[in-house]
């Protein structure tokens, strides 16, 4: 996900090509991302990452089972810690190029913001390191505040356009 220079990560146009274009859930403008080939997604209009040198995270729309927070409060939060799980990715991806697949996850954000509880709910990527790496990441992300739990359901996809 925006790579730079020869190594394909941190910001930067990079051997991919550079920035693509994003797509908004919701309109408005904000940030968005992407990986490999094509285009990313986001909060808005955004910048996602080309080139079939990259390996890219993608979140998709999330699903709230009912709660107090809003989907767009939730993805807030998940776009901003997009490295740490691509760091996870990338990790692995480095032992084996050929890495791509999703992880589905559900968690409960208690009132107070904070992750009480998060599973892996599915897997296509099929590497229990990944499927750790990111639930611990998601374990330690902090929500606004609400009157009620709220219950999402997140897929995320890695290697985008490998």
């Amino acid at each position: 996900m925006f790579g730079s220079g020869t190594l394909n990560t941190g910001w930067g146009a990079g051997n991919g090509g550079g920035f693509g274009t994003g797509s908004g859930r919701g309109g408005g403008n904000g940030g968005g991302f992407g990986g490999g080939n094509g285009t990313g997604t986001g909060g808005g209009n955004g910048n996602g990452a080309g080139g079939p040198a990259e390996h890219g995270v993608a979140a998709a729309s999330v699903g709230v089972s009912h709660g107090g927070l809003n989907p767009d409060q939730i993805h807030r939060v998940v776009l901003a810690h997009r490295g740490a799980l691509q760091a996870c990715y990338e990790i692995e991806a480095q032992k084996d190029p050929s890495l791509k697949g999703g992880v589905t996850v559900s968690w409960t954000i208690d009132p107070s913001g904070s992750v009480s509880t998060a599973n892996v709910s599915g897997s296509t990527i099929h590497n229990a390191r990944v499927e750790g790496c990111v639930l611990r990441q998601v374990r330690t992300w902090h929500f606004p505040s609400s009157d009620a739990p709220s219950l999402p359901t997140y897929p995320f996809s890695f290697g985008i356009g490998k």
